[in-house]
């Protein structure tokens, strides 16, 4: 059975990034890394319970600005952690907030991350969800494996790894 895109409850997503576990947990969780390559001004309270502010500016063709809230509801370094999205325009979490499980697993070559997020609820969906965590994970497996050892930056978090705007091209020579 087809079923759209914007109608679907869960979605499941794995990438396989040639860094060890440790490496692609910094990128994941802090704040200083996630503005390098995902964010703008992000804000983590890295502690069960502790809340988070994820921010994009000029973000997307339409130069967006767009502010994700969450909190911790479980971490254990290096191998997982479990969040809860708010509404980017409120203060207190909603009803129709999602779960977001992230797994870690060492393999052979790097590491496998696993992101899978859900409604909360039966009859909640989340729109866009089958397309939304695909760029960020490709973009994230760019910078691991590729913009640290070029010493790249990607600037202003592009809806495109297209858009970006590396800041030393040099490797390319």
């Amino acid at each position: 059975m087809y079923q759209r895109l914007d109608d679907i409850k869960a979605f499941q997503q794995s990438v396989l990034i040639n860094r060890p576990p440790h490496v692609v947990y910094e990128a994941l969780v802090s704040p200083q890394v996630l503005d390098e390559w995902w964010t703008q001004g992000t804000v983590v309270d890295l502690t069960v319970g502790g809340k988070f502010r994820l921010s994009w500016r000029n973000w997307g063709p339409l130069r967006s600005n767009v502010e994700a809230r969450g909190q911790f509801l479980a971490i254990v370094p290096c191998e997982k952690v479990i969040w809860r999205w708010f509404d980017r325009d409120s203060s207190r979490e909603p009803k129709d907030a999602s779960q977001v499980i992230v797994n870690l697993e060492r393999s052979a070559v790097g590491t496998t991350l696993t992101v899978h997020q859900s409604s909360p609820d039966d009859d909640g969906t989340i729109p866009g969800l089958g397309i939304s965590w695909k760029e960020p994970l490709t973009v994230l497996k760019f910078y691991l494996e590729h913009a640290n050892a070029y010493h790249i930056r990607v600037v202003g978090s592009p809806k495109y790894l297209s858009q970006a705007m590396i800041t030393d091209l040099s490797f390319l020579i």
